[in-house]
């Protein structure tokens, strides 16, 4: 974190943290039972608000995967407003399970308030969903 410009500080005091997520392979059950469970070892310590950065299936080339991390999306979107915090999802688009890309992708946008999309560092776009449903 030094290297990329953010000081100890943040973690020494706490504003800053930083969790490891367990790598779940298999079935969906296996994999949705590994989300959730670092979801609440993450959310154990939070008091709103706050802004977290992550995506909770590590491995989204998998049909399982995919299924997984979007049905986590569509429950975290429509309890968001009691969430107490915000979220930023990262995807890499190139490592979507390739079968059902478009459809993944569709689920996405309907299930987040904003897109930043970026196919190079440096350069991209931000859609509001608001404008995605004109």
């Amino acid at each position: 974190m030094l290297t990329y410009g953010i000081p100890m500080k943040y973690f020494q005091n706490g504003r800053l943290k930083v969790y490891q997520i367990h790598s779940a392979h298999g079935g969906s059950k296996e994999i949705m039972d590994n989300c959730k469970r670092d979801i609440a070892m993450i959310l154990a310590d939070l008091r709103p608000p706050f802004r977290m950065v992550s995506r909770i299936v590590h491995d989204i080339s998998t049909m399982n995967g995919m299924s997984v991390e979007i049905e986590l999306e569509r429950s975290t979107h429509q309890s968001f407003e009691g969430f107490g915090g915000s979220l930023i999802c990262p995807y890499d688009v190139s490592k979507m399970e390739p079968s059902r890309k478009k459809k993944w992708l569709d689920e996405l946008r309907a299930n987040h308030h904003s897109i930043i999309y970026a196919s190079k560092f440096g350069e991209g776009s931000v859609v509001m969903s608001q404008d995605l449903e004109k």
